[in-house]
């Protein structure tokens, strides 16, 4: 008798933890889906408000596809870096895929989670901070296309979609379908 009950009793703990179990993959993959939703309506804004105001902000297709043959004419959304020009510098240069950059930079996501930062501190003095260096061709797609029609002195605020980014996959704590947000301040161009 008593070796039923403890069958019993493990049989309904098993179930239990299944159930659990199952619970929680869904709402997993639920908000996976989720992300990818919102990051896509995210990105739907942005690129609306970048087509209604191009004195502010530029749209440039990725570096890595054939440009548009008519200007103004879009195609796909997930080919393009859409960009709010924050400050325009005054170099006469732009950087080549082949070049290294000095830049300051933050990137976040679209909920405004911070992922990565030149920055020491949060809110930096612009002016003191020491850039960091990096090659071009080292960077994601969408980065290189932005730094790529910047010229020395631009700070610009720029939008990636997560095709031009780190794609369907997740990297460290940056979660699949992402697109990402960098505020880049262009401060040397050095040329190979």
């Amino acid at each position: 008798m008593k070796k039923n009950r403890i069958g019993y009793w493990m049989t309904i703990i098993c179930l239990l933890l299944t159930t659990v179990a199952c619970e929680e993959t869904e709402t997993a993959a639920d908000a996976l889906a989720d992300w990818a939703t919102k990051n896509e309506t995210f990105l739907t804004t942005i690129a609306q408000e970048a087509k209604a105001k191009p004195g502010e902000w530029k749209i440039i297709k990725s570096w890595t596809l054939v440009p548009d043959a008519t200007e103004g004419v879009y195609g796909d959304l997930q080919d393009y870096v859409y960009v709010k020009v924050l400050k325009e510098g005054t170099g006469t240069e732009l950087a080549l895929y082949s070049d290294s950059v000095n830049i300051n930079y933050k990137g976040k996501l679209y909920n405004d989670v911070v992922f990565d930062s030149s920055y020491s501190i949060d809110e930096p003095d612009r002016d003191l901070v020491q850039p960091v260096g990096m090659q071009i061709a080292s960077t994601i797609n969408g980065f290189a296309t932005a730094l790529q029609h910047m010229k020395e002195g631009d700070r610009w605020l720029i939008y990636i979609p997560w095709s031009l980014g780190y794609g369907s996959s997740a990297e460290s704590t940056i979660p699949g379908y992402s697109n990402l947000i960098f505020d880049i301040d262009l401060v040397k161009i050095i040329h190979k």
